[in-house]
């Protein structure tokens, strides 16, 4: 319950209980452009510093996110969106990065179910995802931040406009 507390998504009440707070527009748009910051820098220091054995396990998490959307497993999907993710903040080697980032989790994977289950086709979510291992691949630190950027920006508007008309 602390967790849920530190990330604003369970609010105590000493004496009458604990409720869940409503998320709102502004708390989406702040996370998404958290990570979006967080996450361009992830990507130039991962291109920096990954090793190769890094990016074959990166690798592994893109295939097994494509078996899981041909499945139409969107649990599978989202979690494993969320580990890629997770793997690229490890290779950043920035434990303070890592940290802040992991400090966002509860809502991080919130908004990748959401996304997960608005989708369509699966695939199209994970498109991008191959083009930061191509990126990291060649260490394009340019055309990592670019994609990480217009991932998390039409994520968010996926969110937000799924928030909008519940």
């Amino acid at each position: 319950m602390r967790i849920l507390e530190t990330e604003d998504l369970l609010e105590s009440y000493p004496g009458h209980g604990s409720f869940v707070p409503r998320i709102s527009s502004r708390d989406i748009r702040e996370v998404y452009s958290l990570r979006c910051i967080l996450e361009e820098e992830a990507i130039r220091l991962a291109v920096e510093n990954r090793k190769t054995e890094e990016l074959n396990r990166l690798q592994e998490t893109l295939n097994g996110m494509f078996e899981a959307a041909n499945a139409g497993d969107t649990t599978k999907v989202t979690d494993l969106d969320y580990k890629f993710h997770q793997q690229i903040w490890v290779m950043a080697d920035h434990t303070r990065l890592k940290n802040v980032l992991e400090s966002i989790t509860t809502r991080i994977r919130m908004y990748l179910a959401v996304q997960t289950q608005l989708y369509d086709d699966l695939a199209v979510g994970i498109s991008d995802h191959e083009l930061l291992v191509d990126a990291l691949r060649t260490r394009d630190s340019e055309a990592g931040v670019q994609v990480i950027r217009n991932h998390l920006q039409v994520a968010a508007e996926v969110v937000l406009e799924y928030h909008k008309n519940t």
